[in-house]
């Protein structure tokens, strides 16, 4: 149970990394390490919390809490039992215990999602409480790592200002860099080498499959930079460059995609995306439009994941041995960002926005697909709105998507950059 309207801890999808919470929350701390459980306690714990989870599913509230407490008192840094006796508590209007456990298992969660889940229940049991500060410091908190509308829903009802700069996060600029400024191009082609160099500095280095010197003996053919208009007339949004560029080696690829802003120090980037497609498998990130909208720049991009792994491996010797045949697998995301100027007059950037999520399974010919979308609009003056989803099928049955995945939140928000 655990996150009462978050769902299941396993059902908190966090987006982004773990935040550091306000102080009143809880925050997580480092502690010496203890000697692990026994497999015995382990076990007995887990028949307990599982236990529990049936008779609470079941409404049977005391049966359950006993199996709760079982739990907690064979593994008191148990964070999901913690949260679960929590939850429980606070529903019994047992709000003491309700806050005692929630933030014990806050404190004792290493998991974003189960982290998240708790920090939401916490804000809950707070303002039953009359806490109203501290819990819409706990529902940011929850927000911060989960990313869930639950959550967001939760902190406008509390606090409507702190939940409209809570979203779309907004983040400045890395940087500046010099770029190269002569050729025919201007800094374009030295920006392009440089977000492959960042992207590929981000992998492991066992997996690089090049490195500076191999970035800048690209010829500009082989580089694929390549610079998107801001309006169907081509015009571009002064001083601001959206840049793709792909390194190709035999079966591998890396496409990259980001945003460079002219300040009076040098140019400020983002890298948006950095997606690696091998033989049979990978991502492809593309742009799909940048839009010039007020003042503020609106990139809108799609990344599609295959999978066709199984397929490769049928069509090499599986068809011979009567095999059945596999399925193909495309997934496509499509995210919007946007950039502005604040009263800082330097450059920002919204976290990416994930418009919809598509999915398409091929086997034998015959096609499944599913879509879940969220209709995006910007007004002139800086007004976000988002509608309500749809979710369209085609001979894909709700089990294979339910558009849990993807969410955002509903309503109108301004956006607000530093």
């Amino acid at each position: 149970m655990i996150a009462g309207a978050l769902g299941t801890a396993t059902a908190a999808a966090p987006t982004s990394p773990e935040a550091k919470p306000p102080a009143t929350v809880a925050p997580a701390v480092t502690k010496p390490a203890k000697p692990a459980p026994s497999k015995e306690v382990m076990q007995k714990y887990l028949q307990a919390l599982t236990q529990g989870r049936t008779a609470d599913g079941k409404g049977q509230l005391q049966e359950a809490r006993r199996a709760f407490e079982e739990a907690v008192r064979l593994l008191p840094e148990g964070a999901a039992a913690q949260s679960e006796l929590g939850w429980l508590a606070y529903r019994q209007q047992d709000l003491e215990l309700a806050e005692r456990a929630t933030r014990t298992a806050i404190s004792a969660s290493s998991k974003p999602s189960l982290r998240a889940a708790s920090l939401y229940n916490l804000g809950k049991i707070l303002v039953a409480r009359g806490k109203k500060p501290d819990a819409i410091a706990a529902f940011l908190a929850s927000w911060d790592i989960g990313q869930s509308p639950a959550a967001l829903t939760e902190l406008r009802a509390l606090d409507p200002q702190a939940a409209q700069t809570a979203w779309p996060r907004v983040t400045p600029f890395d940087g500046p860099l010099k770029l190269a400024e002569g050729g025919d191009q201007g800094p374009m082609i030295a920006a392009c080498r440089e977000q492959l160099f960042l992207a590929v500095s981000a992998q492991d280095p066992m997996e690089q499959m090049t490195n500076r010197a191999g970035i800048d003996a690209l010829s500009v053919e082989r580089l694929h930079c390549q610079k998107h208009a801001s309006d169907p007339s081509g015009g571009a949004f002064p001083d601001v460059m959206v840049l793709s560029a792909r390194f190709e080696e035999n079966h591998y690829e890396l496409n990259t995609i980001a945003v460079w802003v002219k300040t009076a120090e040098g140019w400020q980037y983002s890298v948006l995306d950095a997606s690696e497609n091998r033989k049979w498998k990978g991502d492809t990130s593309t742009v799909e439009k940048v839009s010039k909208i007020g003042s503020v720049l609106e990139i809108r991009k799609s990344v599609s994941r295959r999978d066709e792994v199984e397929v490769a491996i049928y069509s090499k010797g599986g068809r011979q041995g009567g095999q059945e045949s596999p399925t193909s697998i495309v997934e496509t995301d499509r995210t919007l960002y946007y950039v502005g100027f604040g009263p800082s007059r330097k450059p920002s950037l919204t976290a990416g926005i994930r418009a919809s999520n598509s999915l398409s399974l091929e086997r034998s010919g015959s096609v499944r697909s599913a879509e879940k979308s969220y209709p995006i609009t910007l007004s002139p003056t800086g007004i976000l709105q988002v509608g309500e989803p749809r979710i369209t099928r085609n001979k894909l049955p709700e089990n294979d998507f339910t558009g849990r995945e993807l969410q955002v939140p509903v309503g109108s928000f301004p956006l607000k950059f530093p």
